[in-house]
């Protein structure tokens, strides 16, 4: 089965795969077959331009089997959001254990990961597509939504609370503030690359980065 480019990198653990049974490997990898080969087409035909019939070949399946999964292209762009999160949590829970440098290192190296760990970001045309499916999406969709982007803030504040207990950050400050205050630093900075065309993935990095440092001139100890 061919579906171009790989966009998703897989976790150390091969994504989880092995602890499944054949069956449920089964469904795992046609699932992510479909979301890889839907954001491939989305990127070279655009959203509109692609038909579920689309996306059922490109991946190889008819398209019924399509809709056992995903009940519109809508519902894909929140599927890749989704497995964008799941993707990234081993190696952020590797930065939480160990993190190395200090404070403004580890969490720009939290946020970097968090970035692009995941779905390829420079198809900014497809993130502007995932920003606007959430925002659409109906209720109990939404609420997917909003739970794996919470996986992020939780982490977050669990990085915040171990730098503090390491010296790195004072610990007078509200972990739970901090993490939500980084949160929004991400989060926006995202949302201006991805609707600028000019603006390069060095170019977010270093703007979550000045970001970051001032935050830090603030939580600095000593």
């Amino acid at each position: 089965m061919t579906t171009g480019r790989k966009r998703l990198k897989p976790n150390r653990n091969g994504d989880g795969m092995e602890q499944l049974g054949l069956r449920d490997r089964q469904r795992l990898r046609r699932h992510r077959t479909i979301l890889f080969s839907a954001a491939e087409l989305f990127g070279q035909r655009g959203f509109a331009e692609t038909t579920m019939e689309d996306i059922a070949a490109k991946a190889e399946v008819t398209p019924p089997t399509i809709y056992n999964y995903f009940r519109s292209k809508s519902d894909i762009l929140l599927g890749l959001l989704e497995v964008d999160k799941e993707l990234m949590d081993e190696a952020l829970d590797a930065v939480i254990a160990a993190p190395q440098g200090d404070a403004v290192e580890v969490i720009c190296e939290f946020i970097r990961i968090d970035l692009e760990g995941g779905y390829d970001i420079r198809e900014k045309a497809v993130w502007r597509l995932i920003s606007a499916a959430a925002l659409e999406a109906s209720d109990d969709r939404r609420g997917d939504y909003l739970r794996a982007q919470s996986v992020f803030s939780r982490k977050l504040e669990r990085l915040v609370t171990r730098l503090q207990k390491d010296g790195k950050l004072v610990r007078g400050g509200d972990p739970t503030v901090i993490a939500r205050i980084i949160n929004s630093i991400t989060r926006d900075s995202f949302r201006i690359y991805i609707n600028s065309e000019l603006m390069s993935v060095a170019g977010l990095n270093n703007l979550v980065r000045e970001q970051i440092e001032m935050l830090w001139r603030g939580l600095r100890v000593g």
